[in-house]
């Protein structure tokens, strides 16, 4: 049996590279490589107009009214094809995440129904009283989404800093403490699959952050950001509690004064029929065990995000989450593949690349032919 997973094939429009929704952080820098030792990074030409992509605003602004769009393509299709569908909830912010269970309360829910599903260690905030100096921890807020919310702990002075911020500001209810593990290749990086209500994969990639080797930190927050938002003093630099925490997220794109970017996604299958990949792609493919031409989503991930979509997609005969956004990382060194989250409103940013570009094909459009998709497998399911 293949150890990959291999859809069937679909002709499509050939992709556009771009950001997307990911954290986007403009710097700085040479022209067309960022080299650290003995190592270079090549940084990505940029397709988009990232003078409207890094906009916090207008993110807010389309995912509101995207969601009445999308709420309103979901109506007039569950009333076509005779399917109900539980009315998604609102996300207000750029960074909120959409509403979902506890996290050890789903963890509990899926373990029951999707065979073999790994997360790294997991506990409360509350009961953690670990060493970070022996094994670094995540501590993450589970209200947050697109990388917010989430600091490495590597020792005890920051792990005072933090349980002072949170004495102060914090609701210990909001956060976890998870062991921190290392993914393979020389930056962060984590699989992100779109999968539907009945298991079917739509669209999958690896998103990778700027490499480890850059020693980029959590420390550029603003005054601005911190009355905005207490959590933020753990990344101003002139805060008491300032973590100054190594950066570890996969989404964090960094753009250059030429519109070169460091970091981004690589699209996995089903692949467009135009997908180039450079060095520093292929490099990561390699690290992964991948193809570095024609890379697919290894079986395992693939397996367990279309479990995760038909555990938690359809309850009594109606659809109750459309679909998912599942991430999951690979363990250095190792074929396992741990569960980080689940996301109940996923950026389709590979989805759009795959259907032509995701600056070119908006995020409605882009629901309107998932949704249309799972309509009609949910009807030939039945």
């Amino acid at each position: 049996m293949s150890d990959w997973y291999e859809p069937a094939p679909q002709a499509v429009s050939p992709s556009t590279r771009s950001v997307g929704t990911e954290t986007v952080e403009r710097v700085s820098s040479p022209a067309r490589h960022t080299s650290r030792g003995t190592e270079t990074y090549e940084t990505i030409p940029s397709r988009a107009s990232y003078s409207e992509s890094v906009s916090r605003e207008r993110v807010v602004r389309e995912r509101k009214l995207g969601y009445e769009a999308i709420q309103r393509i979901i109506t007039s299709l569950s009333d076509e094809y005779g399917v109900p569908v539980r009315k998604a909830g609102r996300v207000e912010g750029a960074s909120k995440s959409s509403p979902r269970p506890p996290f050890f309360e789903e963890i509990e829910f899926l373990r029951q129904h999707v065979p073999g599903i790994q997360t790294p260690p997991t506990l409360a905030y509350g009961d953690y009283n670990g060493r970070p100096s022996q094994k670094p921890i995540v501590m993450k807020n589970e209200t947050m989404a697109r990388g917010q919310g989430k600091y490495l702990i590597e020792n005890p002075d920051q792990l005072q800093r933090f349980r002072a911020w949170m004495e102060a500001h914090g609701n210990p209810n909001e956060w976890l403490a998870q062991d921190y593990l290392d993914t393979p290749g020389k930056a962060p990086t984590c699989y992100k699959v779109i999968v539907d209500c009945t298991g079917e994969i739509i669209a999958s990639h690896i998103s990778y952050g700027p490499p480890h080797s850059m020693h980029l930190r959590q420390n550029r927050a603003t005054k601005g950001d911190v009355a905005k938002n207490s959590m933020k003093e753990l990344e101003y630099a002139d805060s008491e509690f300032c973590l100054d925490s190594r950066a570890i997220t996969s989404n964090h794109i960094l753009l250059h004064d030429d519109d070169q970017t460091t970091g981004g996604r690589i699209c996995l299958n089903p692949l467009p029929q135009s997908h180039p990949y450079n060095q520093t792609e292929r490099n990561i493919l390699a690290a992964h065990g991948l193809d570095r031409k024609v890379p697919l989503l290894p079986k395992k991930v693939a397996t367990t995000a279309s479990g995760i979509g038909r555990a938690l997609g359809m309850k009594k005969g109606q659809i109750d989450e459309l679909v998912l956004g599942v991430d999951m990382i690979q363990k250095e060194g190792t074929d396992d593949f741990l569960l980080l989250e689940v996301n109940r409103r996923p950026s389709l940013a590979s989805v759009r690349d795959w259907l032509g570009s995701a600056h070119s094909i908006s995020e409605p459009d882009a629901w309107r032919w998932i949704i249309s998709g799972s309509m009609q497998r949910v009807l030939q399911d039945r």
